[in-house]
C-alpha cells in the first residue's frame, strides 16, 4: 500500500512517497498510479482528503502550533506553501511526517475494512472526469451587473473564465453522507436553475441538457421495500394508498414522510380537511418505513454508525430514527447517481461521442451535446437506469437547459 503526501502541503519541490510494506520513504515528481493521495491535489481519483472526510478522521497535518505561529506572525501571506521539509527541526518534521502517515494509513485501514472501495472509486471518478463547460460571458455579465445579493453575486461571479469562454469544472468533494459540495471553482450547486442558461454549446446548433433521476429518493425506499413501479410513482402511491391529494401535495406528503416530517407540519400541507396523522400512517405503511427504522436502529450500536445500502459509513451524534432513515436513504441515492452517471460517461468516452459532461448537480447531469447526438441521448440515459445489486430500474428524465 501506498501513500502519497502532496508537495503543495509540504511547501516542497517533490511529492512524499510513503510504502507501508517496505516502510520507506522517497521523494517523487508524479505519484504512481497506485498511491493514494493526500494534500491539496485537486480532482485526485485516489483522495485521501475524502478518505478522511467519510471517516471523520481529522490527520495531524500540521506541524506543532509554534512553528506555524512563527510563519503566521511573519505576516506571509495566506495559502502559502511553507516548505516545513527545511524549515523544521529534522526530528521535528520526521516526527510530524510519522503522526501524518499514521492517520493516513489509519483511514485506508478503515476503508479497507468496509465493502465501498469499489463504491467509493467509482464516485470520485465521476466527479473528477467531466469537462470545462462553455459560458455566455455577455448574459453572464447582464445577470451579475442585475445582481444586488452578496451571496448569489459570488455565485454568479465563479463562472467567468480566467479568459475566453471555457471554464473548468469544479473540483467536488464529499461530505459525511456522501451528498457533495464544491471544494472550489464554480458554485454550480448554489446556481440559481434560471442562471442555467449562462451555459451554452461548444457546438454550433449544439445544446445543453440536463439528465435528471426521476424521484429517485422515493423510488429507492419503494424499491427497499419490494416494490416495481412500471410508471409515474406518485400515480401509483395515490392508487394504493387511496389518498386523494393533488400532485403537489403528494409529492411533499411523501418526502416528509420518508424524512419525518411531524403530523402539525404536515397538517399544513395538506390541509384542514384531511387528517394528517391518516396521511403519515398511510404513506409510512406503504414503504414499509418501520421496517427500514427498526433494522437501523439495531444496526446503529454503541458507535453510533450505520452502513448506507453500498457500505459506506454514516455517523450520528444520537439514535433519532427519522435521521437514521433519511441519511440512509440519502446517502445511496448519491451513490446511486454517481453510479449510473459513471456509466453514461464511460459510455461517452468509450464511443467518442460529441457529449460533454460538464456538472454534477445531485441527482442531475449536464451534457454539452452536438445536435449529431441528440438522436443518442435516450440510449446513453438509459444506461444510468440499471444500478447494481438493484433488481429495478430508476429512471432518467432528459430537458434542455
Amino acid at each position: 500500500m501506498k501513500a502519497c503526501i502532496s508537495k503543495n502541503l509540504l511547501g516542497t519541490e517533490k511529492n512524499l512517497l510513503c510504502e507501508r510494506e517496505s516502510g520507506l520513504f522517497s521523494w517523487v515528481n508524479t505519484p504512481p498510479d497506485d498511491a493514494w493521495i493526500y494534500g491539496n491535489a485537486p480532482n485526485t481519483l485516489k483522495s485521501l482528503n475524502d478518505i478522511c472526510l467519510m471517516f471523520n478522521i481529522d490527520p495531524r497535518d500540521r506541524p506543532p502550533e509554534k512553528y506555524v505561529s512563527a510563519y503566521t506572525e511573519c505576516g506571509l501571506p495566506a495559502g502559502l506553501s511553507i516548505p516545513w521539509h527545511y524549515s523544521l527541526p529534522k526530528a521535528v518534521f520526521q516526527r510530524y511526517i510519522s503522526d501524518l502517515v499514521e492517520d493516513l494509513w489509519s483511514a485506508l485501514d478503515r476503508l479497507n475494512d468496509t465493502t465501498y472501495v469499489d463504491n467509493f472509486l467509482i464516485n470520485r471518478e465521476t466527479l473528477t472526469s467531466l469537462d470545462e463547460a462553455c459560458i455566455d460571458v455577455g448574459l453572464l455579465q447582464k445577470i451579475k451587473k442585475n445582481e444586488v445579493n452578496p451571496t448569489l453575486l459570488s455565485t454568479i461571479s465563479s463562472f467567468i473564465p480566467k479568459e475566453g469562454t471555457m471554464l473548468s469544472p469544479p473540483v467536488y468533494q464529499q461530505g459525511g453522507t456522501g451528498r457533495t459540495v464544491v471544494k472550489r471553482g464554480p458554485k454550480i450547486l448554489t446556481l440559481k436553475k434560471e442562471h442555467r442558461k449562462i451555459f451554452k454549446s461548444r457546438y454550433p446548433g449544439g445544446r445543453v441538457i440536463q439528465l435528471d433521476y426521476s424521484s429517485l429518493e422515493p423510488r429507492i425506499t419503494a424499491a427497499l421495500s419490494g416494490k416495481v413501479f412500471s410508471g409515474d410513482i406518485y400515480d401509483s402511491i395515490a392508487q394504493k394508498t387511496g389518498l386523494k391529494l393533488d400532485r403537489v401535495k403528494l409529492k411533499i406528503a411523501v418526502m416528509g414522510a420518508l424524512y419525518g416530517i411531524s403530523p402539525v407540519k404536515m397538517q399544513l400541507v395538506v390541509g384542514r380537511d384531511i387528517d394528517a396523522s391518516v396521511v403519515l400512517d398511510k404513506i409510512r405503511t406503504f414503504f414499509n418505513i418501520s421496517s427500514l427504522s427498526r433494522e437501523l436502529e439495531r444496526q446503529c450500536g454503541e458507535d453510533m454508525t450505520i452502513h448506507n445500502f453500498f457500505g459506506r459509513p454514516l455517523y450520528f451524534s444520537k439514535r433519532d430514527p427519522h435521521i437514521l432513515v433519511s441519511h440512509y436513504i440519502q446517502s445511496t441515492g448519491v451513490d446511486i447517481a454517481l453510479s449510473g452517471f459513471g456509466k453514461i460517461i464511460k459510455k461517452i468516452r468509450e464511443e467518442g461521442m460529441k457529449m460533454n459532461p460538464i456538472y454534477v448537480i445531485h441527482d442531475a447531469l449536464l451534457l454539452d451535446v452536438s445536435p449529431d447526438e441528440v438522436q443518442n441521448l435516450k440510449k446513453v440515459a438509459k444506461l444510468g437506469e440499471e444500478i447494481d445489486h438493484f433488481d429495478v430500474p430508476f429512471p432518467i428524465s432528459i430537458s434542455k437547459v
